[in-house]
């Protein structure tokens, strides 16, 4: 768990109150390209590495633009690679920017790379939290951080978010219970989530987000890792161990 203690403040004041009315917040250059480089190649030695038979229950696949269905997902992350484990669970700058939004302090409940490669689909307009309903917590009680190892743009496939809409679960479309509907939806509202490598963005686990095809090139990989507040103790074991059907989680 990480604790509270004297820290450098990631987050403005501004910052913060834009996270909480909105339910995202960007902040530029966190990290440095040392650090990203290292975990880039990190990404590509954990793909590498991977068991096949490890690959029903970790790996999910994305349709393709020429038909076919490519690896996208790799969660959970955090047992494969030491490294992103211990950052997870230690970088200062993490524990802090958490504890700006959540006020406590807080433990590691998941973590996950999508490294969608050109031509891999995006996602349908959902909200996390109501995959992740078998916790029993508070959505005000989790706060994912994205960091971006590629340029995300629009040609990449970035994220698209729904300001202001985290206040509750969104009606889910028919037949797809878990996902929002975009039809209730005003998708003028979206901003799209453009950042750069060593960015940083936070989003509430209620935030209706989305995101494109990558027509681009290059992969747009980007890490996530979510957080929980530390009076619920350690949900990572016990989400997955008790996690749904592979297709039916964030």
């Amino acid at each position: 768990m990480r604790k509270a203690g004297p820290e450098t403040p990631i987050l403005t004041d501004a910052q913060i109150d834009d996270y909480h009315r909105d339910g995202f917040v960007i902040r530029r250059a966190v990290f440095t390209k040392a650090e990203i480089e290292e975990w880039r190649l990190e990404c590509g030695r954990v793909w590498h590495d991977l068991d096949p038979d490890d690959s029903v229950s970790r790996i999910q696949k994305r349709g393709h633009k020429d038909g076919q269905a490519v690896a996208d997902r790799l969660d959970p992350l955090l047992d494969l690679s030491p490294l992103f484990d211990k950052f997870a669970r230690h970088d200062t700058r993490l524990g802090a920017i958490c504890r700006q939004v959540i006020d406590s302090d807080v433990n590691i409940f998941k973590g996950k790379v999508i490294m969608k490669r050109p031509g891999t689909l995006g996602y349908g307009l959902h909200q996390d939290y109501p995959y992740w309903g078998s916790t029993g917590i508070s959505p005000d009680h989790f706060v994912i951080i994205v960091i971006p190892l590629d340029e995300c743009t629009v040609e990449s496939g970035a994220i698209e978010v729904f300001p202001g809409l985290h206040g509750d679960i969104l009606a889910s479309p028919p037949g797809n219970p878990l996902d929002a509907d975009e039809s209730l939806l005003d998708l003028n509202t979206g901003v799209l989530l453009e950042m750069e490598p060593g960015d940083l963005a936070l989003l509430h686990a209620l935030t209706p987000h989305r995101s494109g095809t990558n027509h681009s090139s290059c992969n747009r990989t980007v890490l996530y890792f979510t957080f929980s507040h530390a009076d619920y103790g350690n949900l990572q074991d016990r989400y997955y161990a008790n996690r749904p059907d592979k297709d039916l989680y964030r």
